[in-house]
């Protein structure tokens, strides 16, 4: 079931039961305008009317599990979500009717857990997938989805990226791993390709 609260006071507008037979795990929303966006374990992505909840438009990405947020790039008008069929999805979406148009795909080398992150500087996303002693950061072309550089992390990353930008053309992204070392990784984008640094926190950290 999906929730709307009042955020000042935590008091219930809507609740809406999921109508594709998935459930929500780690499926966080976008907001578009009037309208919330969000997908499912059915591979299903949704969009619903902000004020009350009732379905506007559903379009069926996979046979798989999505359990990642959603992520609106409000330029191109794109919702992306990465799924455990290794796919990162990014489908058009009309933000006056919250209707969905055409999608297209980019398929990684492991399933992901993990939400892509949207930078408008570079006009470039950012999505992370992996398993244990194996995983990878991707930037992508925003629009085309084609790949631009990838990394092997070496670590299983299901945290979702966090970008920082100034303006220099180096952007930073930020991701941690799910295996035992628990690193913190820094990502520096050069443009064509990228390097990276791990860092292990201390133990009483």
């Amino acid at each position: 079931t999906y929730f709307a609260f009042y955020a000042d006071n935590g008091t219930e507008i809507w609740s809406r039961a999921t109508t594709t037979g998935g459930g929500y795990y780690w499926a966080g929303a976008a907001v578009v305008g009037n309208f919330l966006v969000y997908p499912d374990d059915a591979g299903t992505l949704t969009s619903v009317n902000i004020s009350d909840g009732t379905k506007v438009n559903e379009t069926d990405l996979s046979n798989n599990q999505i359990r990642s947020s959603a992520t609106y790039n409000a330029d191109d008008h794109l919702i992306y979500v990465a799924g455990k069929d290794s796919n990162v999805y990014a489908v058009e979406i009309d933000p006056a009717t919250g209707t969905f148009g055409a999608s297209k795909n980019y398929t990684m080398l492991k399933g992901s857990t993990s939400t892509p992150a949207y930078n408008a500087a570079d006009h470039r996303i950012y999505a992370a997938c992996g398993a244990y002693n194996s995983g990878y950061m991707y930037c992508l072309n925003a629009t085309t989805l084609n790949r631009i550089w990838y990394l092997n992390l070496r670590h299983k990353i299901q945290s979702s990226p966090a970008v920082a930008d100034d303006g220099t053309n180096t952007p930073q992204i930020f991701v941690t791993d799910n295996d035992a070392t628990g690193n913190i990784y820094r990502i520096i984008d050069n443009g064509n390709s990228a390097t990276f640094q791990a860092v292990t926190p201390s133990s009483n950290t």
